[in-house]
């Protein structure tokens, strides 16, 4: 039997690529809720690899991808073109932390759950009159008709 090869580009054009794909995603994510008279909210979620101190018991959910490259293009990406998407950045949450929180890559222990939710809250209360008074269009269609329309 003969072993597929994938050939993947390299390493920075592949950091590129990721960074235009969460770029048309979040532009998506945006459309969409516009159309629905809604204001997005992109989220930086603390995951396992920005944490800097691993546990015995997370070390080995850690290996694979690090998507500090990542979020740092996209981040900057996102200030540097002045977007109009809304979004937080919650991956910091757990950097110095020494406790096992993770069970994996990206899931909490039933205990850490809350301080994402309350970084997101806390935002969301900072920022209610900004989000709730931005200029979204009257719904004409549907985001099913969004895509038929090719817009």
């Amino acid at each position: 039997m003969s072993k597929i090869k994938i050939h993947l580009p390299p390493a920075d054009q592949y950091q590129n690529l990721k960074v235009q794909a969460y770029l048309e995603n979040l532009k998506w994510g945006s459309i969409l809720s516009k159309s629905i008279g809604a204001n997005f909210l992109a989220v930086f979620q603390p995951v396992l690899h920005f944490k800097d101190f691993k546990t015995k018991q997370e070390t080995p959910h850690a290996a694979g991808n690090i998507p500090h490259i990542t979020r740092d293009i996209l981040y900057k990406k996102l200030v540097k073109n002045k977007s109009t998407i809304n979004f937080i950045d919650c991956s910091d949450l757990f950097k110095n932390n020494k406790e096992n929180i993770y069970y994996d890559k990206i899931h909490l222990f039933e205990g850490y759950r809350v301080y994402p939710a309350k970084c997101i809250g806390d935002f969301l209360l900072k920022n209610k009159d900004e989000l709730l008074n931005k200029n979204t269009s009257e719904i004409k269609f549907t985001p099913e008709e969004y895509f038929m329309i090719g817009r």
